[in-house]
């Protein structure tokens, strides 16, 4: 015989109740993952930007540092940086993207692997604000030779002023040009000076820039070196200085420079040969405190010393250069579209 008996009303109200639970729980999962979605992507599109930003932010940093643009298109920049490696050679930066939604943008240093600044880019373009200007062309042979642009003392001069913790020495010279001249660098100083008992001290030698006013002792120094009094001998010698990483000067911004004696360590860290006599136009004698910058000046006195340097004569050249002013940059990711305005405060100048 066939059993016909159907669910029991109890049967069918449990079995409704647990598919009501599971089909509400299924629901809930629905409902959270769904509402989940917007969320995340926000955070994707956020990151995105901040990685933008971040690419955009080192990009600026070499532009405003370059020193030349080796190559400038909408999709590459090469820049000449300054040294950052120590090996006293400039560097060579690349910048570029391969020009196909979704590759990335790289930065390259000289010989270096390519750096992945930034994937999946959708859109580069470079373009770039350029200042016309002419340039100056290297003047006739035997440019750039070494010259003495000034001198102070004679070296009969046996009187001496003692550099110590509280007396530092300073002059500030005018400098003697070629009437053609438009640059010039500082190579060497010769300082006559002499050892002072204990024979232990240390002088800092600086050039500095001189500003205008009464008191004429820049503070920015051009080039500062320490030496050793044991160098001198005791009765008397020409301490000699090489003076390098100085650039290339206006001479329309340099006509007059200052030569600084500064105590470095020691009681006494040496005793220059002072002369008593009218000094020369436009020169200025100081005695005081280098660390305080305070200053005395003291009328008819002019250490013993000469300072050479190399003047570039140069005259007006037929082409104009093109310099890089700012470079505008647009691009586009996954989190939008960017567009900026990056400045080139050193005017780079572009290699054709």
């Amino acid at each position: 015989m066939i059993d016909r008996r159907g669910f029991s009303l109890i049967e069918l109200t449990v079995t409704l109740g647990v598919t009501s639970v599971i089909v509400g729980a299924l629901g809930s999962v629905f409902v959270l993952s769904t509402s989940a979605l917007p969320g995340s992507r926000s955070a994707l599109l956020a990151d995105d930007r901040t990685r933008m930003a971040w690419s955009l932010s080192r990009l600026s940093d070499d532009i405003s540092q370059a020193i030349g643009v080796q190559k400038a298109t909408t999709q590459m920049l090469v820049l000449t940086l300054p040294d950052r490696t120590g090996d006293d050679v400039s560097e060579t930066v690349t910048w570029a993207w391969g020009g196909t939604s979704g590759d990335s943008m790289t930065r390259k240093q000289n010989t270096d692997p390519a750096e992945i600044v930034l994937a999946n880019v959708d859109a580069l373009n470079m373009s770039y604000a350029l200042e016309s200007r002419t340039p100056l062309s290297s003047g006739p042979a035997g440019n750039g030779a070494e010259v003495l642009l000034a001198s102070g003392g004679s070296t009969a001069t046996t009187g001496t002023l003692t550099v110590a913790s509280l007396t530092s020495i300073a002059q500030t010279v005018p400098l003697s040009f070629p009437s053609d001249a438009h640059r010039w660098v500082p190579t060497r100083i010769r300082i006559r000076g002499r050892q002072s008992p204990p024979n232990d001290g240390s002088t800092d030698v600086q050039l500095r820039s001189t500003v205008s006013g009464a008191v004429s002792i820049g503070t920015t120094v051009l080039f500062s070196t320490t030496v050793n009094e044991s160098s001198l001998s005791s009765s008397g010698s020409w301490l000699e200085v090489a003076v390098t990483g100085v650039p290339l000067l206006s001479v329309n911004d340099a006509r007059r420079i200052s030569l600084m004696l500064a105590h470095r360590s020691g009681i006494e860290s040496m005793r220059a040969f002072v002369e008593s006599a009218s000094q020369r136009a436009g020169t200025d004698f100081y005695t005081g405190s280098a660390s305080l910058n305070n200053w005395i000046a003291t009328a008819d006195r002019s250490m013993v010393f000469e300072l050479f340097g190399r003047v570039i004569s140069e005259q007006p050249a037929a082409s104009p250069s093109h310099q890089v002013v700012a470079v505008e940059v647009r691009i586009s990711t996954l989190g939008g579209e960017l567009r900026t305005s990056m400045p080139s405060p050193n005017r780079p100048a572009v290699i054709r």
